[in-house]
């Protein structure tokens, strides 16, 4: 997908290696160019010669026709000379019809997948778990990145892939504890009581796991990029009786069909 401006001309090569004839019955209808081929390397088109036809489509337009090459008597028949060489001269015995399409300007915008992003998450608090209340001592909160096994455990993207290399940085939680001021005051966060002698004799947590999960419901994120402006072409060649269809993406493309030694670009 490329910018391209509102009109692409479209150009044809024929490649005539297979086709020149020490003939008298060809003439040559269309406007044409025979070139040297260029064998660098940079294309697989196999010629010696290449008869560069120009044909111009707007955009949008079904159909564009020009019969390149047609077999007439041998009264008839005219002579191709080559550039290069005023001694050569070249006679088409075969049929060629193209015929060109191209479709309207179309604007396409790129889709980049940033992240997901969840609808709704949340805190939940635990001041106990499996081992009893949370305290500094016998059954302490652990909340540092890395821990093998934190009070709270670990979010996971993707959530099904449960790997040390998939963890969410810092999606272990923190935790919060008792201090010598909370003790003598009032609580603490999430309802804490602090209870000195309830700490004391490990009845009552002194440490409190606020940890983060997430609601089930989740949201692709994207970034809209630049829009690129492009255009299809299709190219219809018929050899004599033999009818070929070749769909072009966007102007900078260049095919090769090696059946009939033909290129489009």
């Amino acid at each position: 997908m490329r910018r391209t401006k509102p009109s692409c001309n479209l150009y044809i090569i024929i490649c005539v290696v297979l086709f020149y004839l020490k003939a008298t019955r060809a003439t040559l209808i269309s406007a044409g160019e025979i070139q040297s081929c260029t064998n660098n390397g940079s294309s697989s088109l196999q010629c010696d010669k290449m008869w560069v036809v120009t044909l111009a489509v707007a955009n949008g337009q079904q159909g564009v026709d020009s019969t390149v090459a047609k077999v007439f008597g041998s009264n008839q028949s005219e002579y191709v000379k080559d550039p290069n060489d005023p001694n050569k001269a070249y006679l088409f015995n075969y049929t060629l019809h193209i015929t060109l399409s191209k479709s309207k300007i179309a604007i396409e915008y790129p889709l980049v997948y940033l992240q997901d992003f969840n609808n709704q998450p949340y805190e939940i608090v635990y001041e106990a778990n499996s081992n009893g209340p949370l305290e500094e001592y016998t059954n302490p909160c652990v909340d540092s990145w890395g821990s093998s096994n934190p009070t709270c455990g670990y979010a996971y993207d993707p959530p099904n892939e449960i790997d040390a290399a998939n963890r969410i940085y810092n999606s272990q939680g923190f935790c919060c504890q008792c201090g010598v001021s909370d003790y003598l005051a009032e609580g603490t966060r999430e309802g804490l009581s602090c209870n000195l002698l309830g700490s004391l004799f490990q009845i009552e947590p002194s440490q409190a796991a606020h940890c983060l999960r997430f609601d089930p419901l989740w949201y692709s994120g994207f970034q809209i990029g630049t829009y690129e402006v492009g255009v299809q072409q299709r190219i219809y060649l018929k050899f004599i009786h033999t009818f070929v269809v070749v769909l072009l993406g966007y102007c900078k493309y260049f095919q090769v069909s090696t059946e009939y030694n033909s290129g489009q670009q």
